[in-house]
């Protein structure tokens, strides 16, 4: 494992974007229906002032989230198993957060989202019918349109009505929406009408001037469990205390304990860098890779005549200025790879016709002959090739 001295959040907003493309590309390999909501797209539709994620959220139909839960597991994607040890949570648990030891960022898994009161299969049918394409790290992923995708963002932000950087994401969202034109208003409300959040999102509804039937009614518990959580939003051990309050008198000191004391099954899950074969080990971070030149072994492999080469279409990749991160979408164990300086820079320089002109922009960009660079860039794609980053033509 490659350690990395920039911190882990940093890290998880260079990635994320790969890691969205990939569980949207596993998803379509798979046949799950599936839809990104949250992060990229969301700065995509301008909905959130633009900012990275730390993770990639991706709502699966009800019917096939165990199944692709399971699928993610053999690939090294633990879900964080503690909503059942720790008793019932006020609002109904309706995502698995699942991590990688050698990926920063973590990926959560919806079957449903907290606000929507109507059935979850019913709202991810209304979702579904409205779906977009869009592109993520180079990538044709599926997403939410904007109208589901601003009532989503609503709802996450009416959840924790305490926390200052949500009620300053909720104004913006508010500002933005406000400006729609009024057919896409009414599509909003008819939207929030038929998945039951006339009453969760309403504040947000009125606020952007989206036309609300008042005869609208929402699930009575859901509704009361919202209310609830809503009321103790940013109490630290509100949930805890729930949860403990909830279960019978008999189970209540054992929860209290689980709460007090995490067992290592859950730790393990929650960061499954931490322990090694029972030994603590620093917490993982991207395992990071600066590709150069990887020696004349491989200069046999590069095309010396006039061949295109381009980027693989199995290949996510986003450019973050300092660096360009890749992800293979097609490994075995699909982990980031970062490339800095002059790997970068090539990079940025493809597609290409051939080395020879590839070499020549290289030339030309760093005010050096040709000769000079040739057998650098040659082992440069070389190694493209080696890992499928680059295609031959």
């Amino acid at each position: 494992m490659v350690t990395d001295s920039r911190s882990a959040v940093h890290l998880a907003h260079e990635v994320s974007p790969l890691l969205q493309a990939l569980m949207a590309s596993w998803a379509e390999q798979a046949g799950v229906r599936a839809l990104l909501i949250k992060g990229e797209i969301t700065n995509q539709l301008r909905l959130r002032p633009p900012r990275g994620s730390l993770d990639a959220d991706l709502w699966v139909s009800p019917d096939s989230f165990d199944a692709f839960c399971a699928l993610i597991a053999t690939r090294g994607w633990l879900k964080v198993h503690d909503s059942e040890a720790l008793g019932e949570k006020i609002l109904r648990p309706h995502s698995a957060t699942c991590r990688h030891v050698a990926w920063p960022a973590e990926t959560d898994v919806h079957h449903y989202f907290p606000g929507f009161t109507a059935p979850a299969q019913e709202v991810f049918e209304l979702l579904w019918a409205r779906r977009v394409s869009y592109e993520v790290a180079h990538q044709t992923v599926l997403g939410v349109d904007r109208v589901g995708a601003a009532l989503i963002s609503a709802l996450h932000h009416l959840r924790s009505t305490t926390s200052t950087g949500h009620q300053s994401e909720l104004a913006y969202l508010t500002d933005q929406v406000a400006q729609w034109p009024t057919g896409e208003l009414a599509s909003l409300a008819d939207l929030a009408a038929a998945t039951g959040a006339t009453v969760t999102a309403g504040a947000f509804l009125d606020a952007v001037g989206a036309p609300v039937d008042p005869e609208q009614t929402s699930d009575r518990d859901e509704l009361a469990r919202w209310e609830e959580n809503t009321r103790g939003s940013g109490l630290v051990g509100f949930g805890a205390l729930h949860a403990i309050r909830a279960a019978p008198w008999r189970q209540r000191p054992r929860l209290l304990w689980r709460h007090l004391w995490v067992s290592p099954e859950i730790l393990r899950a929650r960061d499954p860098s931490v322990f090694d074969d029972g030994k603590p080990m620093p917490v993982a971070r991207a395992r990071v890779r600066r590709l150069g030149g990887r020696g004349a072994r491989l200069a046999r492999r590069t095309p010396r005549g006039a061949a295109m080469i381009t980027i693989s279409p199995q290949v996510a990749w986003v450019d973050r200025g300092e660096s360009v991160w890749l992800l293979h979408l097609a490994a075995e164990d699909p982990t980031p790879v970062e490339l800095t300086d002059s790997a970068a820079s090539l990079w940025r320089l493809l597609p290409a016709a051939s080395v020879g002109e590839l070499a020549e922009r290289v030339g030309v960009d760093f005010s050096v002959p040709v000769d000079a660079v040739i057998a650098d860039v040659e082992n440069y794609v070389a190694s493209m090739l080696d890992q499928g980053f680059v295609e031959v033509a």
